[in-house]
């Protein structure tokens, strides 16, 4: 991932716990033949998005296998009906009140009726990411279903029969944690069950406890890194990751080479990285999935081993660093205020635009930055380096 950006990986929403009903059996799905498509299917920094109409309104939803819920923004919620209110929590077991509500929505020429979302305050997601989200897709609906992307057309077909799967390409046996789709992989002779999350903006990620078991993975090169690593719906918090290349995963019935995987104490996940260079068909009733390669994987993570956020007295501060980065070796550390961004001034600076400047930053090949070090101001100069 080139990127100049908040967070390394992006980890939405993980599960609802409640003590009421939030089944949604009553769901009803009206207007769909054998197949239903929309033609506007497309990726927003690696995350999945679709397009959804509410009250003849488009929105840009992102279709989140690892959501058990959907969710809306409060905005949309307004107008929707109130159910009642639900406990949300994070897949680390952060809690956070929100309202249920009851909603129809349009999917292409196919009606959804009576799905049950929650509302969050989607805009602190933008705040943490710079990424704009209307609404989230969870699993209550996307488990009616049958999903089939194709990528590179921008396509997603849907179905309530399986979609019929070919020969070619990787097939995965899903089991299931509550609602949320499970799949395993395997490295170095360790298999390890990893949530199917296309909510998370990486390829892969393991536990530290896990592959620490291996001898080949001690002997790999790897990155540390240290900061805001992951977004859920209590904020993103701090914690140390690796970054470590993996020779050779099995995934399914077929390998994958040359993986860049984060490893952290989080959950293990496999992300929208791998899919969006895929064709994927979902079959949720056969519980499989099949990935058809559209593009090469990219063999590196390409960054310029800091991420720049905003602070709560709006000044630009580092928010995450790699320690082998040319940044933390001319003194950058994490907490860091920068001043300048490549001439521009950012000692006071809004959301928006901090956002918009770094995703000009993401054009170029070299990023300047400016701060405070040691008493004296300091100028660096960071070219675009793997990680």
């Amino acid at each position: 991932m080139s990127q100049l950006y908040i967070l390394i990986g992006f980890l939405f929403f993980s599960y609802i716990s409640s003590g009421q009903n939030t089944s949604s059996d009553s769901v009803s799905i009206i207007g769909l033949g054998s197949t239903d498509s929309s033609s506007v299917m497309f990726y927003n920094n690696y995350l999945p998005f679709v397009k959804v109409n509410i009250d003849n309104v488009e929105y840009d939803f992102l279709f989140d296998t690892g959501a058990e819920l959907c969710i809306l923004s409060k905005d949309i919620a307004k107008s929707s009906l109130n159910k009642g209110d639900i406990v949300a929590s994070d897949m680390e077991g952060n809690a956070q009140d929100a309202k249920l509500y009851e909603i129809d929505l349009q999917l292409g020429s196919t009606s959804i009726e009576k799905i049950q979302c929650i509302e969050l305050d989607l805009k602190s997601i933008f705040g943490a990411s710079c990424i704009e989200i209307d609404g989230v897709i969870g699993q209550n609906l996307i488990r009616k279903l049958n999903w089939q992307f194709e990528t590179e057309r921008g396509v997603v077909f849907w179905s309530k029969v399986p979609f019929v799967m070919g020969s070619g390409g990787k097939q995965l046996d899903l089991e299931y944690y509550g609602d949320l789709p499970l799949t395993k992989v395997s490295y170095d002779n360790l298999s390890f069950y990893v949530l199917l999350d296309t909510g998370f903006d990486g390829l892969l990620e393991l536990n530290s406890g896990g592959i620490k078991k291996s001898k080949k993975y001690k002997k790999s090169t790897k990155s540390c890194g240290v900061g805001k690593h992951q977004i859920t719906i209590s904020g993103a918090k701090t914690q140390k990751v690796t970054l470590a290349t993996l020779d050779s995963v099995m995934l399914g019935t077929g390998y994958l080479t040359e993986v860049p995987t984060y490893i952290s104490n989080s959950k293990p996940l496999l992300g929208s990285l791998l899919f969006q260079n895929h064709n994927v068909t979902f079959n949720f009733t056969e519980d499989k999935v099949l990935l058809s390669p559209s593009r090469k994987l990219p063999e590196k993570v390409q960054n310029f081993g800091v991420g720049l956020g905003l602070n709560e007295n709006n000044k630009a501060e580092v928010v995450f660093i790699w320690k082998e980065s040319e940044a933390y070796k001319q003194g950058l550390r994490l907490g860091h205020i920068i001043s300048k961004i490549n001439d521009v001034d950012v000692s006071q600076i809004s959301q928006q635009d901090l956002c918009a400047l770094k995703a000009e930053v993401l054009k170029r090949e070299i990023l300047e930055l400016r701060f405070v070090y040691k008493g004296k101001t300091k100028f660096i100069a960071l070219s675009r380096a793997s990680m």
